[in-house]
C-alpha cells in the first residue's frame, strides 16, 4: 500500500512538473505569428527595393478566347497578354496573376500564377506578346467554362526577372490582404 501510494505521489509529481512545458506551448503560436510576420516584412521590403526598377513595366491588354493547343491542335482556351516594358531592365521572364471570371457570375473561378519565360528578352520600351495555354491537368483546364462562354480575365505583373537571374517584384506581389495581415501582427506583436 505505502508503495502504491509513493508511486501515485511520484506521478503527480511529475505531473506537477509538466507545467514547466506549457510556456513553451505556449511559444509555438507565438513563434509561428513571429515567422509568419517577418515574411510578410521580407516580402514587404523587397517589393520597396524593386519598386525603381519595375515602374514602367505593363499588362496592356489581356483577352480570353480558345485556341490550337501547341502539342495537340484540339482547341484549349487561352489567354493573349501584350506587354510594354517601361521599366529601365531588360526582362527575360515575368509572373503574371490572371483572375478568371465568367460573365455574369459574382466572383472569379480561378487565381492563378504563370511564369512566362520570353522568347527574347523584352528590353526597355520594347513591348511583346505572350499566349498562355492550360495544360490538360490544371485547374484552369478543369474549370474552365466551355467554348463559346463569355470570359473575363484580369493579368497583373507580379515579378520580373532579368537575364541574369534577378527577380524584382512589383506592388502586386504584395496584396492588400497580406498588407493588412502584416498591420495586424505589428499591432499584437510590439
Amino acid at each position: 500500500m505505502f508503495r502504491y501510494m509513493f508511486l501515485l505521489l511520484l506521478a503527480a509529481g511529475l505531473l506537477g512538473c509538466q507545467g514547466s512545458e506549457t510556456p513553451d506551448a505556449g511559444a509555438a503560436p507565438d513563434a509561428a505569428l513571429a515567422a509568419e510576420r517577418a515574411e510578410l516584412e521580407r516580402l514587404e521590403a523587397q517589393v520597396a527595393a524593386s519598386r525603381k526598377a519595375v515602374a514602367g513595366f505593363e499588362v496592356l491588354h489581356a483577352s480570353y478566347g480558345h485556341g490550337p493547343d501547341p502539342v495537340t491542335g484540339q482547341q484549349v482556351p487561352t489567354v493573349k497578354v501584350a506587354l510594354a516594358n517601361g521599366s529601365p531592365v531588360v526582362v527575360a521572364r515575368v509572373s503574371l496573376l490572371a483572375t478568371f471570371a465568367t460573365e455574369g457570375q459574382g466572383g472569379p473561378w480561378l487565381d492563378q500564377v504563370f511564369d512566362v519565360p520570353l522568347a527574347d528578352p523584352l528590353a526597355p520600351g520594347a513591348g511583346d506578346a505572350v499566349t498562355m495555354t492550360p495544360r490538360a491537368d490544371s485547374d484552369w483546364a478543369l474549370k474552365a467554362p466551355p467554348e463559346g462562354t463569355p470570359v473575363r480575365v484580369r493579368v497583373l505583373p507580379l515579378a520580373l526577372q532579368t537575364p541574369d537571374g534577378q527577380r524584382l517584384l512589383t506592388e502586386h506581389a504584395f496584396s492588400e490582404e497580406q498588407r493588412e495581415r502584416l498591420a495586424e501582427l505589428r499591432a499584437s506583436q510590439p
